[in-house]
């Protein structure tokens, strides 16, 4: 610890290998690319965690967010309503 001998880590997920390889298929970013597809597909109901806002309303998003003043657990920029404008 002191002249690195020994290093701690906060979990056992510092374990996983960041990428995939040949021999070991399982990896930080395919578990991020799974849990990211299986939201798109559907498979994870997220409806009622969290609200959409505005993109240019990020100060005031970030001040209710840091006071935790919102109802949902998540705010979400909704970015095609920028697009649309």
């Amino acid at each position: 610890m002191f002249r690195n001998y020994v290093h701690l880590r906060s979990g056992w997920e510092w374990e996983i290998p960041h990428h995939a390889e040949a021999f070991q298929p399982h990896s930080i970013f395919r578990n991020f690319e799974t849990g990211l597809r299986w939201l798109a597909e559907g498979h994870i109901q997220v409806d009622g965690f969290y609200e959409l806002v505005d993109p240019h309303h990020a100060a005031q998003v970030y001040q209710a967010l840091s006071k935790r003043e919102t109802e949902k657990l998540f705010m979400v920029f909704d970015w095609d309503k920028v697009r649309k404008k």
